[in-house]
């Protein structure tokens, strides 16, 4: 009879953080705890144990959102400035769009939850740490800044919907997809 490894606590909760992502992408800061445990396969008490509250969970699940898709400006720049990082950077963020919805996703959720203190302070954080990231590598100005992000919101908004390409696209989205895609360099 083979033996299974156990998983360390932190393990478990990797794993948790994992499941937690598409409940909270699907239902915001009301997804279910449940879900949640049966997709991790631990017990509800167990999850609650390894992160206090949903609440708590939720929040790690909204930073970790917010670092990945640092993360991927950070990579997708590889030492470039001005221009040209300003170019990967929205190239990384089209493809996110695209083929990330789940963050994106969470995104969305998370600023939906702003009311909360706690929640609105990790969104400003992560959202922050995005803004400061695009300016201190593209020296992008105010406008140009404000338009980049502007778009990027967009484009999750149409993640969102489903409605970044492929047939059934109506034409109001196939327009704002085009706009959301334009060239930001100067």
């Amino acid at each position: 009879m083979a033996r299974t490894a156990r998983q360390t606590r932190e393990e478990r909760r990797e794993h948790a953080l994992s499941a937690a992502r598409a409940e909270f992408a699907r239902a915001g800061m009301q997804g279910s705890v449940d879900l949640i445990a049966d997709r991790a396969g631990v017990t509800s008490s167990y999850l609650l144990r390894l992160f206090g509250t949903k609440k708590t969970l939720f929040l790690a699940v909204v930073e970790r959102a917010f670092e990945h898709t640092l993360s991927e400006y950070q990579q997708a720049t590889n030492g470039k400035r001005g221009n040209d990082a300003l170019q990967a950077i929205q190239a990384m963020d089209r493809w996110l769009s695209r083929h990330d919805r789940v963050t994106g996703m969470i995104q969305l959720q998370a600023f939906a939850a702003c009311d909360d203190d706690d929640v609105r302070a990790v969104v400003a954080t992560g959202y922050g740490r995005l803004v400061e990231f695009v300016v201190s590598v593209s020296d992008a100005t105010p406008a140009e800044l404000a338009r980049f992000m502007a778009y990027g919101t967009q484009r999750r908004a149409l993640a969102a919907l489903q409605m970044t390409s492929g047939r059934g696209v109506p034409k109001w989205a196939q327009l704002l997809n085009t706009g959301a895609t334009a060239d930001l360099s100067r």
